[in-house]
């Protein structure tokens, strides 16, 4: 198990407050969805029109989506307040390193993504770790080793279980992908 983290870097503090303002004052805006589904379309909408631009970063985490630079995957706990025991709250991806690629590019083309999957833009895969429907993940990249280490973290320990099933799910597919490679040589 990795040692355990405490919420993330300044870039991930920062674009969390500043889409939690811009939650707040699109907050008035009316819709049928539930109050939390609504919110986190809000929050996703606000990422899609602030830190996005064109189509470039999905096609630069083709890669990362196709799970060919995916390395490993484990659970991310964190320390809760009140509780004894750290809880799941995500995942961790170890992604290996490709030219031209910053954990600040990568971190921000998944965020990109993740939005564009919530609001419909992008189509996102059933098992896609990147991506929780009617949730608002949290997305964080930093250097590690020879490559990244992208935390994907949601509110609750029920996002949290909810994130790692899909990464599981998604990394079982991977390895399914390229033990069939490996047998059709």
């Amino acid at each position: 198990m990795k040692n355990l983290r405490t919420l993330g870097s300044a870039s991930t503090l920062s674009c969390t407050a500043l889409v939690g303002l811009l939650a707040t004052m699109l907050g008035g805006c009316a819709s049928s969805a539930t109050p939390a589904a609504r919110s986190a379309a809000d929050r996703e909408a606000s990422v899609e029109r602030t830190v996005c631009t064109g189509n470039d970063d999905e096609d630069a985490l083709a890669p990362v989506l196709r799970g060919e630079s995916v390395q490993n995957v484990e659970p991310l706990y964190r320390e809760v307040d009140g509780s004894a025991q750290p809880q799941v709250r995500g995942v961790t991806i170890a992604v290996r390193a490709r030219l031209g690629t910053t954990a600040e590019s990568l971190g921000r083309a998944l965020q990109c993504h993740s939005a564009r999957a919530m609001l419909g833009d992008v189509r996102a895969a059933g098992d896609d770790p990147f991506f929780l429907p009617a949730s608002f993940v949290t997305i964080d990249a930093r250097p590690a080793g020879y490559g990244y280490d992208v935390e994907i973290a949601g509110t609750s320990s029920d996002e949290g279980y909810r994130i790692l099933t899909r990464a599981n799910a998604f990394a079982k597919q991977v390895v399914r992908a390229k033990q069939e490679l490996t047998a059709s040589r």
